[in-house]
């Protein structure tokens, strides 16, 4: 900016944000919460929860940046006897594995759209082609993988029972539940009365939006136009991914109703992915620096993007930020 006298159309924020694998109380809970004055001015947010998948460092197969994922219902059950959370905890688990497809939701269709041509799958090709007919064709359905299966329908995920501080058993239970469906009907259908006799049942928190960020907004164009132009990448391969089975603080904030993306330059080697959420997560040194780089340009093309309806003008978004 000195050496030419470029002036950004907006500001960047940085933001680091802490405690996201642990809920982010301390961390972009706490700012949008606690900060609202810089909150106001958030026009767009980029944050981890991209994919690139790549068969090697010279070939994209599909450069995921995610705009979506279901909602999550933090769900306890207690019990005073082990046995019994036990037994829930089992009907679960073979309820999750035999569980139908529900719902089609817009935001899947939207992804499975861009990303079923990627997939060299017939079956998962099929399966991302027509949505629709995955309700009604059981052994297509049956044929998928579990990621997959997961883009069609709501999921009780248990975790292990322990010892309740206040006396007694309990068991937390995950919901994941599909955008835009009703989450408390989704709740009842998981955690069915005829399982939960002699058990208590209290949904402690809800997490997440309930519809993804659009896919039309000038921070989401704007980036795809900067990955294709600025790797060449085929545009065919660049697209928007639905987070299915994990999250990240982008759905604080959609809650919000701030615009959120999911986006990674890195181009990870098939080794190190085998690492990612493990206690020795590591990335190759190429593939970090030239990420860096990537990330770092498509940041300055972002700045200029077109404000649109909702920008610089639009007081719920006040100043109109792009915010990392």
């Amino acid at each position: 900016m000195d050496e030419t006298g470029w002036r950004p159309e907006r500001s960047l924020i940085f933001l680091a944000t802490s405690s996201e694998e642990t809920g982010s109380d301390l961390g972009t809970r706490h700012i949008l919460a606690n900060r609202p004055e810089l909150a106001r001015r958030f026009w767009a947010v980029f944050t981890e929860g991209g994919v690139l998948e790549a068969p090697s460092t010279g070939e994209v197969k599909y450069w995921g940046t995610s705009f979506a994922q279901k909602q999550f219902l933090d769900v306890t059950a207690a019990s005073p006897s082990a046995e019994r959370l036990e037994r829930l905890r089992a009907s679960l688990l073979r309820a999750l594995r035999t569980a139908p497809p529900t719902a089609v939701a817009p935001e899947v269709r939207a992804f499975a759209a861009a990303y079923g041509p990627s997939r060299h799958h017939p079956d998962y090709r099929a399966a991302l082609a027509d949505p629709e007919r995955v309700l009604g064709d059981p052994e297509l359905f049956g044929r998928l993988p579990d990621l997959l299966k997961s883009l069609f329908r709501n999921e009780a995920h248990p975790f292990a029972v322990e010892e309740s501080p206040s006396g007694g058993y309990r068991l937390r239970i995950m919901l994941h539940v599909l955008p835009g469906l009703d989450a408390d009907a989704a709740a009842a259908e998981l955690l069915p009365g005829r399982l939960l006799d002699g058990i208590d049942i209290r949904i402690d928190e809800r997490r997440g939006a309930v519809r993804g960020s659009p896919l039309d907004h000038p921070a989401y164009v704007r980036l795809i136009d900067s990955l294709v132009r600025r790797t060449g990448v085929e545009p065919g391969r660049v697209g928007p991914y639905l987070l299915t089975r994990y999250a990240n603080d982008a759905r604080f904030f959609r809650r919000h109703g701030i615009a959120a993306y999911g986006f990674t330059p890195f181009n990870l080697l098939s080794v190190d992915t085998m690492t990612v959420a493990g206690p020795n997560e590591k990335i190759a040194l190429p593939a970090f620096v030239e990420g860096a780089k990537l990330y770092r340009r498509v940041v300055l093309d972002l700045l200029d993007a077109a404000p649109g309806p909702d920008g610089p003008s639009a007081p719920a978004r006040g100043a109109g930020e792009t915010s990392r």
